[in-house]
């Protein structure tokens, strides 16, 4: 395999067994685009001449580095293995290599990188000072202007351990490289993945004893909790589990007319616009859906927020005339919605009353189903809106969607900030059809649970 920065961290996955079931490549690894968007506040910091010229190191092709620069676009490459660092900063004794790293702590990807770079120009003859992940400093405030918004942290001696293990694995045949070691055979679909509340490693040591299905799982493991074997027999009988009484008084508390709610919010390492902090949240959509349940009939709601200006005003203003406060409001998990609410309540004391009365008619759908008191066969064990639309044996909504998730509507807002060239109207639209989905599932959700009351 030829190592680049992409594929390098797959010689050391190979070795770990199967992955999590549910856990996606993009938690994985980072946004390249992020990364370069942040790259001219590290090289700020840095305080050196910045030179972005594209240069090609290898064998054939060296580089004298000059001293007290930083580098940008610099590619490594030994044997056709390739690597290009997010900067090179180069001292009098040698070079640093940089690396950013989206968060407070490095991520493994970010340091498994470094180390690809570190064996690379160790083969091209370049005289290593130190690899660093720069981190974001959790304490920096962009209005204080105190504090670096990086912080940079030492991991030689990760990558030197890193570089060493990359030297054995070129140098190795290929029927005894690590990349050619067979993962464990593990068919991460079985029932014993999907039990809830069961750490995987115990998942995968019940799987490699022959504990598979979940007729195995009831027959097999004597200590199981309550919400464990309801899952068993509703998977086995194909039959939803279902509280009626707690179903019952959580339908009939609401409104004549329901209004179906969501947020659609992301973080920016960089603080942009009003936000101060990294990583603070940031509203830019709502959606609504309406059910009138007299006569049936629905509407929808939803407004999207360019980020070009501070339209936090607007969007209070909006939600007000959007939500009646004299009738439910069902949300999916109230969590980001109510810190929403009472953030603007706070900022805009104008508006504390009218806030105030939309939180006290908030009514979290999600609770019937973390709380076990709805559960439905091929969930999956898991609890989102998206497992459930599934389980309810519906036309898939998501399906279609070029977005379909929450985080990837939130790296695809991003994209609006971090490339002034990108199709605007295209995002725009994607994300508003996920957010319409989203609200539109829960309406879906709602007809679900009454009728399996009326049943």
């Amino acid at each position: 395999m030829i190592l680049t920065d992409a594929s390098v961290s797959q010689v050391f996955r190979s070795n770990r067994g199967p992955h999590r079931s549910g856990i996606s490549d993009h938690i994985l690894v980072q946004c390249d685009e992020e990364r370069q968007y942040l790259l001219p506040h590290a090289v700020s910091q840095l305080n050196l001449k910045w030179d972005k010229t594209p240069y090609r190191i290898s064998p054939d092709t060296l580089l004298t580095l000059q001293s007290h620069r930083v580098y940008s676009q610099v590619s490594f490459t030994y044997n056709g293995h390739n690597s290009c660092p997010d900067l090179i900063r180069v001292r009098d004794n040698g070079v640093d290599i940089i690396a950013i790293s989206v968060s407070y702590h490095p991520i493994k990807d970010v340091v498994t990188r470094l180390g690809l770079t570190r064996f690379l120009c160790e083969q091209l003859g370049y005289l290593i000072v130190s690899t660093q992940a720069f981190c974001i400093n959790p304490t920096f405030c962009r209005d204080s202007n105190l504090g670096n918004f990086f912080k940079p942290v030492i991991v030689s001696s990760k990558t030197t351990q890193i570089a060493r293990t990359l030297s054995h694995y070129i140098n190795t045949s290929p029927s005894t490289c690590i990349a050619s070691k067979p993962s464990l055979a593990c068919d991460t679909s079985a029932d014993i993945f999907q039990l809830t509340k069961l750490p995987y490693k115990k998942k995968l040591s019940y799987f490699k004893s022959g504990i598979k299905t979940f007729h195995d799982i009831l027959s097999s493991l004597p200590d199981l909790t309550k919400p464990q074997q309801k899952q068993c027999h509703v998977e086995i009988t194909q039959t939803p589990f279902v509280d009626l009484p707690i179903l019952q008084a959580f339908l009939s508390k609401l409104s004549p007319t329901i209004q179906f709610f969501d947020i659609e919010a992301c973080q920016f390492p960089y603080p942009i616009l009003y936000t101060t902090k990294p990583f603070e949240v940031f509203p830019f959509l709502f959606s609504v859906h309406y059910l009138n349940q007299d006569s049936h009939k629905t509407s929808h709601s939803l407004q999207f927020y360019d980020p070009d200006m501070d339209f936090r005003r607007q969007f209070a203003e909006s939600l007000i005339h959007s939500l009646d406060p004299s009738q439910s409001i069902i949300v999916f998990d109230t969590t980001l919605e109510r810190s929403i609410c009472r953030y603007f309540s706070d900022i805009f004391p104008d508006l504390s009353d009218i806030f105030s009365l939309i939180l006290d008619q908030f009514v979290d759908i999600s609770s019937l189903f973390f709380n076990h008191h709805v559960l439905l066969p091929g969930m999956q064990g898991k609890y989102s809106i998206k497992h459930i639309i599934k389980a309810i044996n519906t036309a898939n909504p998501y399906l279609d969607l070029s977005i379909q998730s929450g985080f990837f509507a939130s790296h695809a807002y991003k994209q609006l900030v971090y490339d002034p060239h990108c199709n605007h109207h295209q995002i725009k639209q994607s994300i508003i059809d996920y957010a319409s989905t989203d609200t539109h599932a829960l309406l879906l959700v709602y007809h679900y649970l009454l009728k399996l009351v009326q049943n």
